[in-house]
């Protein structure tokens, strides 16, 4: 997984970019790869995102913020 992919589509879903097609486009990769890794969030990285089939966009069902980095313990 490409971390600054993950970040990109956490700004599309956050400013309302749109579907998957709108998303690829917009970055430059395949609609494939926008399901592959919205799939990740939500699977492993536990982001609450869905459709939202009435505004025809992905959206986070709760307020939060997507953080990737390492921690010393």
């Amino acid at each position: 997984m490409d971390i600054n992919i993950i970040k990109n589509i956490d700004y599309h879903i956050i400013n309302n970019t749109g579907n998957a097609a709108k998303i690829a486009k917009q970055m430059g990769i395949t609609e494939r790869c926008v399901y592959k890794y919205i799939k990740y969030m939500i699977v492993d990285l536990q982001a609450p995102i869905i459709y939202d089939r009435i505004h025809k966009r992905y959206i986070y069902l709760q307020k939060g913020k997507l953080i990737i980095k390492y921690i010393i313990e």
